[in-house]
C-alpha cells in the first residue's frame, strides 16, 4: 500500500459517533465522577433513612449491584484478580441487602 491508498483508506472510514481519544476520555471520567456522587448520596440518604429508623438496604443494594458491574467489568478487561475480588465483595453485599430489603416485608 502507498501513501495515497493510506489516505484513501483513512477518509473512508466514518468517523467514531463517541468522538476522538480526548473525548472519549471524558465521557469515561464523567461516569467515574457521577459514580463517586451517587455514592456519596446514597450514603447520606441511607444515613438518614437509618436515623429515622428506617432501613437502608435498597439504597445499599442498588449501589453495590453498580459497583459489582463495574468490577467485573474490569475484570473482564484486565484480568487483575483483585477486581475479581472485589467484585466478589460487592456482589455479596448487594444479595445480602436485597434480600435484608425484601425481608423486612415478611413483618
Amino acid at each position: 500500500m502507498d501513501r495515497d491508498d493510506i489516505l484513501r483508506l483513512a477518509q473512508s472510514e466514518k468517523p467514531d459517533h463517541r468522538g476522538d481519544e480526548r473525548e472519549k476520555a471524558i465521557f469515561d471520567k464523567s461516569f467515574y465522577w457521577a459514580f463517586i456522587a451517587m455514592g456519596v448520596v446514597a450514603t447520606v440518604f441511607a444515613c438518614v433513612r437509618n436515623a429515622h429508623g428506617q432501613d437502608p438496604f435498597d439504597i445499599m443494594a442498588l449501589i453495590m449491584f453498580s459497583g459489582a458491574s463495574a468490577f467485573i467489568f474490569r475484570y473482564i478487561k484486565t484480568k487483575k484478580v483483585m477486581n475479581l475480588v472485589c467484585f466478589g465483595l460487592m456482589l455479596f453485599s448487594a444479595v445480602f441487602a436485597t434480600v435484608r430489603f425484601f425481608g423486612s416485608f415478611a413483618g
